[in-house]
This record gives C-alpha cells, sequence and structure tokens, in this order.
C-alpha cells in the first residue's frame, strides 16, 4: 500500500477510537502542531487538521521526537508552506547562550610604543627645573640641621661649665700657665691646660680627663694620646676645617707636636692695639683668660648679657692680608693654649680663647677673632647658659659690650 494511503488509514481509525485520556490529542479535520502560540509565530505551518488539548493542566509536550514525527507526517498528507525554523523544537536543556569573541578593530587598538624624542626632552627639561627648585631647599634644611646639632654642642659645654663652677664655685680658668724651669724653656708656658680639659668630667668624659698627666707640660710625651683625641662635642658639623684636623706647634720633631682641632672659644674680652690677649694676657676684661678665677657674682653686667663661648673653625682667616700674628689660618684646639717653638714667651692663648675686637667673620680681621662655618651668623653660648645667634654685622660697640664682664654698659636688644 502506498505511503499516503497507509496515512489516511491510519487517520481514519484514530477518528472513531475512544476519547484520549489525559495527555493525549484529539485530532479533527485540521491539525496543528502543539508549539505554543498562533500557526503564523511557528513559521506559517498549515495542515488540513486541528489539534484540542483536553485541559491545559493535562497537556504535556512532545519529545523531540514526536515533534520530528509530526512533521513528517503532516507534510506527506498536505502541503507545507514553510518549514518551520528547528529552533524551536529544541529542548530546553539545550537552549544555551552562544558566546562570541570579537577582536578589536584596529582603529581601536593602542598602537603607541614609546616616547617621542620631543616629549622625552620636555620630561628631562620639567626634571631638571624641580631639581633646581628643590636643591636649594634641601641644602638649607640640612644646614638647619647641622646648626642645631651645634648649637647643642654649645649647650653641653655650657652645662659642663655650669657644673664645674658648681663644684668650684668658679668658672674653669682660660688656660693654666706657670713658668719653666731654669733653661732654654724657661719663658715656655709649662702647663697650657685650657678650659676645655677643666669640663672634661662634667660632660662624660672622666676617662680622657684622667689619661691627663697635669704634673707634665702638655706637651709632654706622657699627654700625647689624650691631646691628639678628637671629641664630637667640640666640633661644630658645619666646620669642615676642623674634623680630623689638627693644630701643630712643632713639626721639627717625632712625633709631630699636634692637638686636636676645635670649633669653639672662650670670650677674653674687648681688646686694642696694645691690650690684647698675646701681648697683655692678664688684662682682661672678658670671663676667661690666663689662669682666671672669675666666679658668676663678678659678672656685674648679667650673665645673659655676657658671651661666654663663640665659634671659630680653623680655615684660613677672612683677610687679603696676614694677620697681626703671622697667621694665615685659625688655630683653635679644646685641650691647650701651648707656645710657638719660635715664640716661648707667647703663650699662644688665641688657640683656645676669642678677642671681640673684630666681629665674627670680619674682613682683615685677626686670627684672635671668630671665624663661622654658618651664613650670615654665629652661634653663642651666653653665660646664663642660653644659646644665641648673633649676626656677623652686629654693631662693634655693642659687640664689645657683651665681650665685658663688668663694663657696666646698657646692652640693646641683639
Amino acid at each position: 500500500m502506498e505511503p499516503a494511503a497507509l496515512v489516511a488509514s491510519s487517520i481514519q481509525k484514530k477518528q472513531h477510537a475512544e476519547p484520549a485520556t489525559s495527555g493525549q490529542w484529539h485530532l479533527r479535520h485540521k491539525f496543528t502542531l502543539p508549539l505554543g502560540g498562533s500557526s503564523e509565530a511557528r513559521g506559517g505551518l498549515h495542515t488540513g487538521f486541528s489539534a484540542r488539548p483536553p485541559r491545559p493542566e493535562a497537556a504535556r509536550p512532545f519529545s523531540r521526537d514526536s515533534e520530528v514525527s509530526a512533521i513528517r507526517l503532516a507534510a506527506s498528507v498536505h502541503e507545507v508552506r514553510a518549514i518551520p525554523d528547528l529552533k524551536y523544537f529544541q529542548p530546553k536543556t539545550f537552549n544555551r547562550k552562544l558566546t562570541m569573541h570579537t577582536q578589536p578593530s584596529p582603529s581601536t587598538r593602542h598602537t603607541r610604543e614609546a616616547f617621542t624624542l620631543v616629549e622625552l626632552l620636555v620630561v628631562i627639561a620639567i626634571i631638571g627645573v624641580l631639581v633646581g627648585l628643590l636643591l636649594p631647599a634641601v641644602q638649607a634644611a640640612r644646614e638647619a640641621a647641622r646648626r642645631m646639632s651645634c648649637s647643642n654642642n654649645l649647650k653641653q659645654l655650657a652645662l659642663g661649665i655650669h657644673n664645674y663652677e658648681s663644684t668650684f664655685a668658679r668658672l674653669p680658668p682660660g688656660y693654666l700657665h706657670k713658668p719653666g724651669p731654669n733653661g732654654t724653656l724657661l719663658d715656655a708656658n709649662h702647663m697650657g691646660f685650657a678650659w676645655g680639659t677643666a669640663i672634661l668630667p662634667h660632660i662624660e668624659q672622666p676617662g680622657l680627663f684622667d689619661q691627663f698627666d697635669f704634673s707634665r707640660p702638655v706637651w709632654d710625651l706622657e699627654n700625647l694620646e689624650a691631646r691628639e683625641t678628637p671629641l664630637a662635642t667640640f666640633l661644630c658639623p658645619s666646620d669642615t676645617y676642623s674634623e680630623d684636623s689638627y693644630v701643630i706647634r712643632d713639626d721639627s720633631v717625632t712625633p709631630t707636636e699636634r692637638y686636636a682641632a676645635a670649633s669653639y672659644a672662650a670670650n677674653w674680652g674687648p681688646s686694642t692695639a696694645t691690650v690684647n690677649l698675646d701681648d697683655t694676657p692678664l688684662e682682661s676684661q672678658g670671663v676667661f683668660y690666663r689662669n682666671s678665677p672669675t666666679r658668676f657674682r663678678d659678672i656685674l653686667d648679667g650673665l645673659s648679657n655676657t658671651l661666654a663661648l663663640g665659634e671659630r673653625t680653623n680655615g684660613p682667616l677672612p683677610t687679603s692680608d696676614v694677620s697681626a700674628g703671622g697667621h694665615m689660618n685659625f688655630e683653635t684646639a679644646w685641650s691647650a693654649a701651648v707656645r710657638d717653638i719660635d715664640e716661648l714667651a707667647d703663650d699662644h692663648g688665641h688657640m683656645v680663647l676669642f678677642e671681640t675686637q673684630y666681629r665674627p667673620n670680619q674682613i682683615d680681621g685677626d686670627d684672635k677673632g671668630l671665624s663661622a662655618p654658618h651664613v650670615g651668623l654665629c652661634q653663642f653660648a651666653l653665660c646664663d647658659g642660653s644659646i644665641r645667634a648673633i649676626s656677623v654685622h652686629i654693631d662693634e660697640k655693642l659687640y664689645d659690650a657683651l665681650g665685658t664682664r663688668m663694663g657696666k654698659e646698657v646692652t640693646e636688644e641683639f
């Protein structure tokens, strides 16, 4: 029998069958696939039959095989106007999203790989300008830190002087002097130990103090190791001349007679051409001098108006000519004032003391003045223990007034 006749016979038998049970379909003269929605929405499939489900809740969907069989059955009986899209026949479990990987278009790609030469030069120029602006600020900050450290050193030395005064009821002498025995060194000072050595036990250096033999001159070989010991408390961080440096007193002997350099000197007071530290060491109006026994009650001008210590490097003199003392460089040590081998009668008190005849860093001054390593100012410790930074352009009369211990001057603000 032909396939068409078989289909027709099958349909005729189903029309006379018993009513379908729940979940089956009733076929009439027209047949429509149970795809949901109108036939136009499902691709326009039209047949000559119709189908009616018994109840919506009792309906059950066809399986994929049933759907395909129904399509083949309908196509064999009636003309199919349009083949429905097979995607509507896919089970839900096969409905998956298709992920597409796309490549960016050439117009959106970042094709730059390096700086141009002009851009590189601009960046370098900007960095150079920033460095040029920041470098002075960095240098100023570092100098401020060094100056603060310097003021701390002065404070420690001033406290050492006060502690010495509390122990002995007098300030330490500027330097000790004792004539020598008969002989070639009769005129030479056979002591020389200075205020810096005297306060060693009061600035936490008792071990170094014990190394000195005070029964012998400071220039004796027994005192070599102690006098050549550098101490950070006596060195200003801005003083590039004094660190790891020495004041040479006699280079004709072996070992060379030398003394560890320092950055601070004590106040001898004002001077003149005839009355000065070297020629008349005892005619001092200041606080410290040869064998000075000064007490606080002797400072009638007031402790806060009288200089005690000031800064002095071991650099060249700020002058274009040789100084009156014949030196081209300052000579500052912390341990002693020592005779020069060619001038035995000269105590060389300027190694540990200063005069106020010349202002700090004054051009064409003298080796008995002060030379501060800071720009525009010099730091001082006053007799009351305070630390003051004084301009190098201070008035000469005011500077001399600060140098006297009982000049009874009325000092203005400085």
